[in-house]
């Protein structure tokens, strides 16, 4: 078994390391400066090539290839190019039946040196702690819009050290789970302004540039309205700037939170709480949509009309949102801490959640329980549609939809901790419908899952529960099982291979059609990467963005800046 070197410390030998880094040209660093600093580290503690790693494929990678994420596989680092913090590498194995090209630039924080190397002369653990650092840094530390950031002459003090900070009392329970959650939030709200405000300049630059490419007319309407959605665009951004600069001041951080959990204009009267959100239409859709809402809506509920963003930003403990027909679009990831339920009216097939091409999930969910009904949600290009970290997601009456050509995205991803519950729920098209890793709970009642590459993958340490399931046309396989448990080799069979297992529970469920096998057990290397999964964590790129491809690339590896 190829195993990865593990690297421990401590958050205080982190930053004297990283304070030593910063400090040694006994100058201030600045944020453009930093990847060059790296840059220097990198060639005198690596040697050129010649070493062995695991390579952990990026997710754009693995979509690009048309494999399965994630994927690692076995490598030959042959050449560093240590200006980029990358390194060409030679694939030497893989674990699965997959076909890629040989040779890759792959940056160096995807890469994982082994214990076993061909040279035995080897530093290896210099090598892999080196890379420790690289990854830590770019993982929890640096923000994508850091190489903006040129204010200050002194990156070193004004932001390693206060994040170095921040992360330490988020690791070590200084700070409630509540404000946490609220600091996750701003945090991924900033990156996906980021990589919004990036795609419009882009935009707007092909624009100024049409005149001197063709000769056709420009549309000056489009060219307006780009221009003036990024004005704003800019706005908001500064302000999220200034509060995520508050956020990591000690002194000034539960002011911001407080500020931005309050919601004067809707602040509750202490009876339930309805918020209704309506695209708009005449008078008769108006009376139409009062005459079906009396079906769901308590007679002494407070109701409130307002925009879906209003609803979520200011609806409280205990309160509903009422989505009446029509596609609900969000522009950013829905992060959500209270105990909540989001309906559907009249009917799932008529009420639409969407998410924006930008954001990596829908629904986020880090609180006690939340509710879905009657209603579909559906994202074009996503990680995961919904992430269930700690609490109960709930659901019933559902559709959970992902574009076809999407090939990696999960329907409903339970982290550890997380438990869902899904009654009569429908789910197509999807990499995975259902994720369950270790120490979280699936409980499906009524269910189809259809059209998917996997129906269930569960993780050894997860629990799942079904009754009177259907799953059906998986390109590959219905219920996936990776296990620990010694002595298991890779095993396709039906629904009876499960009779005996305690972590997956099957009753009166049907499976047909799906491509590879109804079930398949596999074994799960019990320290591989593989399986080191956190929705949020993928390391950043060190890169600027200066491309589409560049956002892309960004958006599919999104770091998870201080919050993993």
């Amino acid at each position: 078994m190829l195993n990865p070197i593990t690297v421990h410390k401590s958050l205080d030998e982190r930053l004297a390391e990283y304070s030593c880094i910063f400090t040694e040209s006994e100058k201030n660093i600045t944020a453009s400066e930093v990847k060059y600093v790296w840059s220097d580290v990198v060639e005198l503690a690596l040697k050129n090539g010649g070493w062995q790693a695991l390579w952990k494929i990026p997710r754009a990678t693995c979509e690009n290839l048309q494999i399965d994420f994630p994927t690692v596989v076995f490598v030959n680092v042959q050449e560093l190019n240590c200006n980029e913090l990358s390194a060409l590498i030679n694939i030497v194995a893989v674990e699965d039946d997959i076909e890629v090209p040989e040779n890759h630039d792959a940056l160096l924080i995807h890469l994982h040196p082994t214990v076993q190397q061909n040279d035995a002369s080897l530093s290896i653990q210099d090598i892999a702690e080196c890379l420790d650092k690289l990854r830590f840094f770019y993982t929890h530390i640096w923000q994508p819009w850091d190489d903006e950031d040129d204010k200050s002459r002194d990156w070193v003090s004004n932001r390693l050290e206060p994040r170095m900070k921040l992360f330490r009392e988020m690791q070590a329970g200084v700070l409630s789970s509540h404000t946490v959650s609220c600091i996750r939030s701003l945090l991924q709200e900033a990156r996906n302004l980021h990589k919004h405000k990036k795609l419009l300049e882009m935009k707007n630059t092909e624009h100024s540039l049409q005149p001197m490419l063709k000769d056709d007319c420009v549309d000056d309407s489009q060219e307006k309205d780009i221009a003036l959605e990024l004005m704003e665009l800019k706005l908001k951004w500064d302000q999220t700037c200034q509060e995520i600069e508050m956020i990591e001041n000690p002194s000034l951080r539960e002011k911001i939170i407080k500020r931005r959990q309050k919601g004067q204009a809707y602040h509750s009267t202490g009876s339930e709480q309805i918020f209704i959100v309506w695209n708009g239409g005449n008078c008769m859709e108006l009376l139409d949509l009062m005459s079906k809402a009396r079906s769901v809506v308590s007679e002494s509920a407070e109701i409130k009309p307002c925009t879906l963003m209003t609803a979520l930003n200011f609806v409280e403990e205990g309160d509903s949102i009422l989505l009446c027909q029509g596609v609900h679009k969000m522009n950013d990831e829905m992060m959500l801490m209270r105990n909540v339920t989001i309906k559907g009216c009249p009917s799932s097939s008529e009420v639409i959640l969407s998410a924006a091409e930008s954001c990596a999930t829908l629904v986020d969910w880090t609180g006690i329980r939340i509710k879905f009904e009657d209603l579909s949600l559906s994202a074009p290009v996503t990680q995961a549609l919904v992430v269930v970290r700690s609490g109960v997601m709930n659901a019933k009456n559902c559709q959970f939809l992902c574009d076809p050509h999407n090939t990696s995205t999960t329907g409903v991803c339970i982290m550890p901790g997380g438990r869902a519950e899904l009654i009569d729920c429908d789910f197509s098209d999807f990499d995975a419908a259902l994720a369950v890793h270790a120490g979280a709970t699936l409980t499906l009642i009524r269910c189809r899952l259809s059209s998917c590459a996997i129906g269930i993958q569960v993780y050894d340490g997860g629990e799942v529960y079904l009754k009177d399931c259907l799953i059906q046309n998986c390109l590959e396989y219905g219920i996936v099982v990776r296990t620990l448990q010694n002595n298991i080799q890779n095993t396709v069979g039906s629904l009876c291979l499960l009779d005996s297992s305690e972590s997956v529970v099957v009753e009166s469920c049907k499976m047909q059609g799906n491509a590879q096998g109804d079930v398949f057990i596999s074994p799960m290397p019990s320290n591989s990467l593989l399986y080191d999964i956190n929705m949020d964590s993928e390391e950043s790129s060190p890169h600027p963005i200066s491309s589409k491809s560049d956002l892309e690339f960004e958006e599919h590896s999104s770091c998870s800046a201080i919050l993993t």
